[in-house]
């Protein structure tokens, strides 16, 4: 960045300017800045510091940054942009939009790069920290990289209990509970036939080794036994079996 960039970086971080007033100014620039280092390293830094979720931000930043950087170019994307990126996180830390950019790209680019799967679950990963909650924007690109995943991967569900874990405590959305759930279930459930038993033993060693037992894991944990899926006593005592014995299943 130049000195007047960082200025109005520094001006954002002080509270000087809010969201609001920086699309304004931001949205009235030239398309030709989103191809300048140093006006998208501006960007990203902006990005690390908004925690407003204004939608204005998504069209002067993300789209903003999608249609007019030149990274992606006839369902490719350019070789220089996970790099750019991941030098933007490092210095700066993960933003939501920034995320959101991540996963857009992954959806618009149809020849991935090989490490494109990586690295969008890793701006995801990295994005918790213990100190951001599932909102429903964040949730809906969350359901967005999930939904372009055939079938998912150790490293999505990995991903998953990652999420739950950094979140515990937080002030998450209704609705991630049930997509935690029914994630790992229907993962459990199309596993083939040799993979079912190596894979209901990751989740039980999840459950087994949480310090704090969640509503979304009590929730998994009930789905599983419904399912007759064997489960340790141990993890059984986390969830009401009163009507389940009434009915003489438990």
């Amino acid at each position: 960045m130049n000195e007047t960039q960082q200025e109005y970086v520094e001006a954002v971080r002080r509270g000087e300017k809010s969201i609001v007033k920086v699309c304004e100014e931001l949205g009235e620039l030239d398309s030709n800045a989103y191809r300048n280092h140093g006006y998208r390293e501006m960007l990203f830094a902006i990005d690390s510091l908004n925690r407003s979720g204004d939608s204005e931000w998504r069209r002067v930043f993300l789209q903003g940054v999608m249609n007019n950087a030149e990274w992606t170019d006839g369902g490719r994307l350019s070789a220089d942009a996970y790099s750019e990126i991941a030098e933007y996180q490092a210095e700066y830390g993960y933003g939501e939009f920034g995320m959101g950019l991540v996963i857009d790209m992954y959806e618009a680019i149809e020849k991935k790069p090989v490490n494109a799967d990586s690295f969008t679950r890793r701006t995801i990963r990295e994005f918790f920290n213990g100190v951001q909650p599932v909102t429903d924007h964040v949730l809906f690109m969350i359901k967005r990289f999930f939904a372009t995943r055939k079938i998912l991967s150790n490293e999505d569900i990995e991903l998953l209990f990652h999420i739950r874990e950094e979140t515990k405590g937080l002030e998450n959305t209704s609705g991630f509970d049930h997509f935690f759930v029914s994630s790992i279930m229907d993962w459990l459930m199309d596993s083939d036939v040799m993979a079912k038993g190596v894979n209901k033993t990751k989740v039980l060693r999840h459950l087994e080794v949480s310090d704090e037992m969640t509503d979304a894991e009590q929730k998994l944990i009930r789905a599983m036994k419904d399912k007759g899926i064997t489960m340790p006593d141990e993890l059984l005592g986390h969830i009401d079996l009163s009507k389940d014995r009434l009915m003489g299943m438990a």
